[in-house]
């Protein structure tokens, strides 16, 4: 008698439209394969290759254009929205139907862009976040977009209610929003939950349905136990490529990195000229700079000091394993990666979940953060200019983190503590359990 095939499960990760957003999805997928799990990617087409080198399948939604999604947006053009919408819409539930999707994940920010058809085909959904901290209103934890350090005492839980107050006024009592709500997909969403009973959460990027939630990261970085989501760890893929780079093993290794989006920061060209200008007056350390799109136009190459190496993009994992510190914007996949690679930062937050990583690293102690790339009060009204960094602000911080041993002792201490946790198995085990229910 022969045996009954049993149909694999699949698996379709939908993609927010950044390859730092990606990257974290690789090591999970990788895990779920070994499962017996059939991966399928979904999202724009600009980000098919860096799937298909990881032998993923990829399917582009063709329609799905980030920058004119945005721009339709900002203009208010509401009813050319609707009809872009609808076209992608279209493209994902043929996606989902040709490939016997069992379950969705998809990112909470860009929720509008998978969820509607993925809902409507009945299919198993689970969000998940890039962002550490509280995936909705709390007292027990502020925004991840702001540098609050919380605490048990009953003032703190009045301020945190305080700043969510203030992301949700941001949010959602806003012109353009509420507009919005009267158009595709707000209207069909609106009309479903109310069908199906489902409720509304917010967070950070505003409300979004109640789904369950898996964070990219890890639990050991937060405040406190009170959130509800699962982490699934660092989540960084085991191997990567290298580049047999030569290092300075006679100097202090300073590695500096604004991410890979680091040219839409107003002060980062100005941050990176203060760091060199450090550099040229302390030859005992060696640095090793990543521009991450800054046009090399803006920076200061005349003289440049021998201590001093610059790329466009760096093999940052690689450099990482030698680096004796790191100076960061404080992106959460950065902070992961320093954890792995059991190296102290010095964190200087730009915008978005930066301020709340930051604050999560000076908490634990496992480095400094600097607020020197704040943008000033006029940069904030008039969207212009650049601020001035004093080099002397960069040389004081990062003498003050190579001279603690305490910061590198607690980044070692919380990667021990990772590692003996495998959050990673426990989201595999949920998973699992979910998709054969």
């Amino acid at each position: 008698m022969k045996g009954i095939q049993v149909k694999m499960k699949t698996v379709m990760i939908c993609l927010n439209p950044f390859i730092s957003h990606v990257v974290p999805t690789f090591e999970l997928a990788k895990r779920l394969e070994k499962k017996n799990i059939n991966i399928i990617y979904v999202g724009p087409e600009e980000l098919k290759e860096n799937v298909i080198e990881k032998n993923f399948a990829y399917i582009s939604i063709h329609s799905y254009n980030e920058k004119l999604l945005q721009d339709l947006k900002r203009k208010e053009e509401f009813s050319k929205l609707e009809d872009i919408y609808r076209e992608i819409h279209a493209e994902v539930s043929k996606a989902f139907i040709e490939n016997r999707a069992d379950m969705i994940f998809m990112g909470i920010s860009r929720f509008l862009v998978y969820f509607l058809p993925a809902k409507l085909l009945h299919l198993k959904i689970l969000f998940y976040s890039l962002n550490m901290g509280a995936t909705g209103i709390t007292c027990y934890n502020p925004p991840t977009t702001c540098g609050y350090i919380p605490s048990d005492k009953i003032l703190s839980k009045l301020i945190c209610l305080c700043l969510w107050g203030r992301r949700f006024i941001r949010k959602i009592f806003k012109q353009s929003f509420l507009i919005q709500l009267k158009h595709y997909p707000w209207v069909q969403l609106r009309q479903l939950s109310k069908k199906e009973k489902w409720k509304w959460r917010f967070g950070i990027d505003g409300i979004f349905p109640n789904v369950p939630i898996f964070i990219f990261g890890t639990n050991y970085l937060e405040f406190n136990s009170h959130n509800s989501a699962r982490y699934t760890g660092l989540c960084l893929e085991k191997k990567y490529s290298w580049t047999s780079m030569n290092f300075p093993v006679s100097k202090t290794l300073i590695y500096c990195s604004l991410g890979t989006m680091a040219s839409r920061y107003k002060n980062g060209a100005s941050f990176v000229n203060a760091v060199i200008k450090s550099f040229c007056k302390n030859p005992q350390w060696h640095l090793i700079i990543s521009l991450g799109g800054i046009s090399k136009e803006k920076i200061c190459l005349e003289n440049l000091p021998l201590n001093v190496t610059i790329f466009d993009f760096a093999p940052q994992r690689e450099i990482l394993q030698y680096a004796d510190l790191v100076l960061t914007h404080g992106g959460h996949g950065t902070i992961k990666e320093c954890i792995e690679a059991g190296v102290p930062m010095i964190v200087f937050p730009c915008s978005y979940d930066q301020r709340g990583n930051a604050a999560r690293v000076a908490y634990h102690r496992i480095g400094l953060r600097s607020l020197v790339l704040k943008k000033t009060f006029w940069q904030r009204i008039f969207n212009k200019g650049e601020s001035y960094i004093a080099s002397e602000d960069i040389t004081l911080l990062i003498k003050e983190a190579l001279s603690k041993q305490v910061y590198q002792e607690n980044i070692k201490q919380i990667r021990e503590k990772i590692k003996k946790a495998d959050e990673m198995e426990e989201i595999l085990h949920y998973i699992l359990e979910l998709i054969n229910e």
